[in-house]
């Protein structure tokens, strides 16, 4: 495979039941609307019938990378690894439910096309976004009360920091992951305070968005482990 213009990242932990169809959508839609692309599988070391199914896809599809760790490290730690891993010109992170449709990869790359922006981050809470399926109540909570801490302990003014779409320049992949250490699901407010530390410019977009019921964030042992990466990720914000 050459250099593709559009690199997609999909971290991926014990997902036997939906990866075919994920990897479907995704790709058939790549297929539709982008001539230069690859999709790139980070399984981030699964226990259940994920590898073997990932390894039969790769027949299937030509512009599938497919990387396989032999333990669970953590959604940030297999971003990273996909992320410096991807050859694109433009780089995109989404999730394996993919709750953020496919389609909205050709949106982002127009805005790409438009705007200077460095990086663009989806997002849910502002005007513009459709929520076709809300998370549960407590969810949508945790989340509120999570971004207004973030918005506490650090500079980061942004609406929707978790969201797990996102897509940055070459060049803005390049400076920001080879220098982030967060594993867990806190990730997401390193990597954009590390943004911020080189002054790269990034905006947030409102997204279309679909809840998923089978999301593997379990949500209070996951947000005691934020907490807790938040306090160490504000030293960079302290650094800036």
């Amino acid at each position: 495979m050459g250099h593709p213009e559009l690199s997609v990242v999909i971290p991926v932990y014990n997902e036997e039941k939906r990866i075919r169809k994920t990897l479907s959508r995704l790709i058939g839609y790549l297929e539709r609307r982008h001539n230069s692309y690859e999709a790139i599988v980070i399984n981030d070391g699964s226990s259940d019938c994920t590898s073997g199914i990932l390894e039969e896809l790769t027949n299937k599809y030509q512009t599938l990378r497919l990387f396989h760790n032999s333990r669970n490290h953590g959604k940030g730690f297999a971003v990273r690894q996909g992320m410096l891993e991807a050859k694109g010109d433009f780089i995109f992170f989404t999730d394996a439910d993919l709750s953020t449709p496919a389609q909205e990869i050709g949106r982002f790359m127009q805005i790409f096309k438009k705007h200077g922006a460095a990086i663009l981050i989806g997002s849910r809470s502002i005007p513009g976004a459709h929520i076709k399926i809300k998370q549960p109540c407590y969810r949508r909570n945790m989340g509120r009360v999570f971004n207004l801490v973030v918005k506490c302990m650090t500079p980061l003014r942004f609406q929707d920091t978790q969201c797990g779409f996102k897509a940055f320049r070459r060049e803005a992949a390049q400076k920001i992951f080879p220098r982030a250490k967060q594993n867990g699901f806190a990730f997401d407010v390193e990597i954009l305070l590390l943004a911020q530390k080189f002054g790269l410019p990034a905006e947030e977009i409102p997204v279309t968005w679909v809840n998923n019921r089978r999301s593997q964030v379990r949500p209070f042992a996951d947000s005691f482990r934020m907490f807790r990466e938040l306090l160490e990720i504000r030293k960079i914000a302290k650094q800036s």
